[in-house]
């Protein structure tokens, strides 16, 4: 299985490519440094991804039909998952999510069988929460994290955010909440987890702040206590501060104010 999910990949990114066939002499893959700056854009693309496609772990798929009965499943996106990584902050892993679009096959505007063809791929880096995010990052810590990151076998559960940084600045925020609500209502408290986190976005703050540079609005949707996304989910909102504080390192971030109500998708 998990050698058809990588040999689906490759050849999905052949096919994009231009590429007739994957080869399957692993000696044909090799990508030296040499070959990376003298070599054709397409063979190049063939032999990156086809190593590429050694950290899949994971892979879905949809169909055509939305499993209607009575029709028989047709691919339309084939969703793949990397392995697990440290992501370079304490107590934060990362992990690839790779989709394919697949269409039918067309040859002068008519559909050729039942063959489909790769359109479009996008490629995002998710991120997921495993330990503290308040350790100071060290080549122990590397490890320590690459060891925890490692054994994350679910990307799936790993959540969208822009970049590392905001997913920290979110955690950060959810910590936030979590603990200025613990006095006053210990069962909404309990919802706001890092571990909850589905998606992360930076949005403009309304009304602008006068210091935009450092102060960012962040929007967060939280998953709902079964674990389900969108319904009867929470989207947390939130104005933080980032200050660099004397004689320490990086930034430290303060919530302004924040703010949050159900998520209902019609």
């Amino acid at each position: 299985m998990a050698y058809r999910r990588k040999r689906l990949l490759a050849g999905a990114v052949c096919a994009l490519v231009g590429a007739s066939s994957y080869p399957s002499n692993a000696k044909m893959l090799t990508l030296t440094l040499k070959h990376a700056r003298s070599r054709p854009a397409k063979e190049l693309a063939r032999s990156a991804f086809a190593r590429f496609s050694e950290q899949i772990v994971e892979m879905r798929r949809s169909d055509l039909t939305g499993g209607v009965k009575g029709h028989r499943p047709e691919p339309l996106r084939l969703t793949f998952g990397t392995r697990s990584r440290s992501a370079g902050d304490s107590g934060v892993c990362a992990a690839d999510v790779i989709n394919v679009q697949l269409d039918h096959l067309r040859r002068h505007g008519r559909v050729v069988g039942d063959q489909m063809e790769p359109t479009t791929m996008q490629i995002e880096t998710r991120f997921k929460i495993v330990g503290s995010i308040d350790i100071a990052w060290s080549k122990e810590i590397e490890r320590e994290n690459e060891i925890v990151c490692r054994q994350q076998h679910n990307s799936w559960d790993f959540f969208h955010s822009p970049n590392g940084n905001t997913a920290v600045d979110a955690a950060r925020v959810v910590q936030y909440v979590n603990r200025d609500l613990m006095g006053k209502d210990k069962s909404r408290a309990a919802l706001f987890d890092v571990s909850r986190i589905k998606a992360v976005e930076e949005r403009t703050c309304v009304p602008n702040e006068p210091d935009p540079i450092h102060n960012r609005c962040i929007w967060i949707m939280l998953k709902n206590s079964d674990g389900e996304f969108p319904n009867n989910g929470e989207v947390l909102t939130a104005t933080i501060h980032l200050n660099y504080p004397s004689g320490g390192r990086g930034w430290a971030v303060e919530v302004h104010n924040y703010n949050w109500s159900p998520a209902f998708v019609p």
